[in-house]
């Protein structure tokens, strides 16, 4: 078992802008903490809130993160450097909250579709951005966001655009999820479909290391297996306390 902090100290000397990570695992078992503990180590952050009702929304204003409507509102500040100038945004830690007040869900979804359209094409084009996705599949499926994220995963590394994406099984998520991530964070599974989706992930790791390790992570432990596929890094961890 490595510890959190020990872990966390890896990923702060070896994670790259540019690099995906992907959370997988049930709800309650520490995925959000971990993708927004992951967010805050790159230098610029944007969390997609999508609920209607959400805690987060308070909890991450009160860690001093800036509510916009719209990417396009950030200020940006002239920085010097050895290496010359360069435009970077004013406010490092950045919430979108698509919660439009309609009276109706269909015309509330088709407003958050075009909000959140808006701020991850202004993402990718400002590039070095960490977007981190609570309800991934919300954004994917019901949204119908998926070209939008195909192309996040597919192109966004070469705007040092890293996607922090959390969802619950792996049976559900689009190949590319899985397949683009450079980090994945796996919690208790036990399904032998969402053990199946896991056998096409790219890198070299075992699968017998993934089938043995994952129906006995302890759920309750918030106990989860740490995957880096191209490297063959792989640890036990547990998610840190909130």
């Amino acid at each position: 078992m490595v510890p959190w902090t020990t872990l966390e100290s890896h990923l702060r000397r070896n994670w790259q802008p540019g690099q995906h990570a992907t959370l997988l695992g049930p709800n309650g078992a520490g995925k959000s903490h971990v993708a927004l503990t992951l967010g805050e180590l790159c230098a610029h952050t944007v969390v997609i809130a999508t609920k209607r009702r959400d805690p987060l929304v308070q909890e991450l204003q009160a860690r001093g993160y800036q509510l916009v409507p719209d990417m396009d509102d950030i200020p940006f500040a002239e920085v010097h450097t050895e290496n010359g100038s360069r435009r970077v945004p004013v406010h490092r830690r950045v919430l979108v909250w698509a919660n439009p007040q309609t009276k109706t869900a269909s015309h509330r979804m088709v407003l958050q579709k075009t909000q959140i359209q808006q701020t991850l094409n202004t993402a990718e084009r400002q590039g070095n951005w960490c977007i981190v996705l609570d309800e991934t599949m919300w954004l994917y499926g019901n949204l119908g966001l998926a070209a939008e994220l195909d192309s996040m995963w597919f192109q966004a590394r070469s705007s040092q655009v890293s996607v922090v994406a959390c969802a619950q099984r792996p049976v559900q998520v689009p190949r590319q999820m899985i397949a683009q991530a450079s980090l994945l964070f796996l919690w208790h599974i036990g399904d032998k479909r969402d053990l199946e989706s896991l056998r096409d992930m790219g890198g070299v790791i075992p699968r017998d290391i993934i089938e043995d390790t994952l129906p006995n992570l302890s759920w309750e432990s918030h106990e989860f297996l740490f995957i880096e596929p191209h490297t063959g890094f792989v640890c036990r961890s547990i998610a840190p306390p909130r």
